[in-house]
């Protein structure tokens, strides 16, 4: 073989692995799910010879192997169940892989809870009483029970919208924000019930803001 010419190669590298995934999951109740699961992924290996002068820039890339373990909790309660009372709004639909042999820098930042909303409108106990009982048999599924939200949802007593009867009534009457997910109850309340769910909430924001948030 003369300089500069490229020779005949010859050259076998192989690689192979089992992959699969299992899965475990629970319902201790209708409205809880309990699940883990592990599953392996493989990239197999290969010769790397897209351009080369000689046998010795054709190397072999390693194959990687993937392990995933996880474990999660889930349902309607993850929602509705707050484990505090400032938990702060929390990502949604976010997954995080890491790799364990790996060193990159990554920070989670959470976003702080907003101060509580004070209402400045007056409201009679009558209303209070009733906007208490429709929003615990209505609204307590996904904000939260007594108003306590877990986040995933957005916490009423922190909303800009409870300070202004309007813009409440077009959001739980007129369905103004369907398209995010909050459809309008006017099938099942009327302006009055709207505005008793807003008075029991402001209720419940003053108290909040009057412990400190």
């Amino acid at each position: 073989m003369s300089s500069g010419t490229v020779g005949r190669l010859n050259r076998s590298d192989g690689s192979s692995a089992v992959t699969g995934r299992a899965i475990i999951d629970w319902t201790p109740t209708e409205q809880a799910l309990v699940d883990a699961s592990y599953s392996r992924g493989y990239r197999g290996g290969i010769d790397d010879a897209l351009a080369f002068q000689s046998s010795a820039q054709v190397y072999f890339v390693k194959p990687e192997t993937a392990k995933a373990f996880e474990i999660g909790f889930g349902g309607g309660y993850g929602i509705a169940a707050a484990l505090s009372d400032g938990s702060g709004p929390r990502p949604n639909g976010r997954l995080l892989v890491f790799a364990l042999d790996a060193n990159a820098p990554y920070k989670v930042e959470r976003t702080p809870a907003m101060p509580a909303v004070v209402v400045k409108d007056a409201f009679t106990p009558a209303q209070v009483a009733l906007g208490g009982k429709i929003y615990e048999d209505t609204c307590a599924v996904c904000h939260g029970v007594s108003t306590r939200s877990s986040g995933v949802v957005p916490d009423l007593r922190r909303v800009p919208e409870l300070a202004d009867k309007a813009t409440w009534n077009t959001i739980v009457i007129g369905g103004v924000l369907k398209s995010k997910g909050m459809i309008s109850f006017k099938p099942w309340l009327n302006d009055a019930d709207a505005e008793a769910v807003r008075a029991y909430v402001a209720g419940r924001a003053r108290h909040l803001a009057e412990a400190g948030n």
